[in-house]
């Protein structure tokens, strides 16, 4: 087995991502309590669901490019976070098999129209799932509040848009995905709605301004400027500091910080190679820039 093949493909750079979701639901389950080996267990509990997410997708697309990947490691993964969830938590079960269904939905995308143009809504289900999983490893589902039901909707819309994004980035490539069928446009106008309406749960569940700058970054971005491969990676970014500063609010942690943090990493993605140098790399090919509302 190809073990470096298996990182690359498991989406290495979405890891810290999966990891800050289940920090985000430690954090509301059980406030601040030190760390111990059951976090640890739990870290490598989510990083096998999100590994069967991954690796269910490349064993379908099977792309030449990639390699093959078979479903064997991907069931196994699914098998071995049945066994901790269930020292965990046995209702973490329910939303390990959600994850197992939208998983299943989410990869039949390129069978048919339908399935390519709702795989970004299974693909945020998918998500929210995750994250209810994540926090049944804490607490009973009795216990869910109003507020961690309002934190899943949010995380479902942002990476609802997140893939659309993607989408957008691929639409070259691609052969059903919803940006296929409706449009660059269309994408761009239904992330504006996903994540205008996140920002307003975000507010009313937190009632902080500050927790909305991501959202609010990549919302003013989305109005001016229009290339999916840089606009994905600052959705990357727009998902992990929500959770940062959903995390850090919760801390008492001043969220000027991470904000700040969060502007330099995007600032540098928009704006590092704007600045003409010998040494810049030659540009990837992509689609041409447009301007949303132009």
């Amino acid at each position: 087995m190809d073990i470096k093949k298996y990182l690359v493909l498991v989406r290495a750079y979405s890891i810290v991502d999966v990891w800050l979701l289940l920090l985000v639901a430690r954090t509301l389950a059980i406030s601040y309590i030190p760390f111990s080996i059951i976090d640890i267990i739990a870290g490598i509990n989510i990083l096998c669901v999100w590994g069967m997410l991954t690796l269910s997708l490349e064993a379908k697309h099977r792309h030449a490019y990639r390699g093959h990947i078979s479903y064997f490691v991907p069931i196994i993964l699914a098998l071995t976070s049945t066994i901790i969830s269930a020292f965990f938590n046995i209702q973490a079960i329910i939303f390990l098999l959600l994850t197992c269904l939208f998983t299943y939905l989410y990869i039949k995308k390129e069978t048919n129209p339908f399935w390519g143009a709702t795989s970004s809504l299974w693909r945020g289900l998918y998500q929210a799932a995750l994250f209810f999983f994540s926090l049944s490893l804490y607490k009973s589902i009795t216990n869910f509040s109003i507020s961690d039901l309002t934190l899943g909707a949010v995380i479902l819309l942002l990476h609802l848009s997140r893939n659309l994004i993607a989408d957008v980035r691929d639409v070259a490539f691609d052969r059903l995905t919803f940006t296929v069928q409706f449009g660059i446009h269309a994408s761009y106008y239904v992330s504006l709605l996903c994540y205008t309406i996140a920002s307003l749960l975000l507010f009313f569940s937190f009632s902080s301004l500050f927790i909305l700058a991501p959202v609010l970054t990549i919302s003013s971005i989305l109005l001016f400027y229009d290339d999916g491969f840089m606009l994905h990676r600052i959705s990357i970014m727009v998902t992990s500091f929500t959770f940062i500063n959903i995390i850090f609010l919760l801390q008492g942690i001043p969220l000027i910080y991470s904000n700040l943090l969060f502007m330099g990493i995007v600032s540098n993605f928009l704006f590092y190679e704007k600045v003409a140098r010998p040494s810049n790399p030659v540009p990837t090919v992509r689609h041409e820039v447009r301007f949303l509302f132009k």
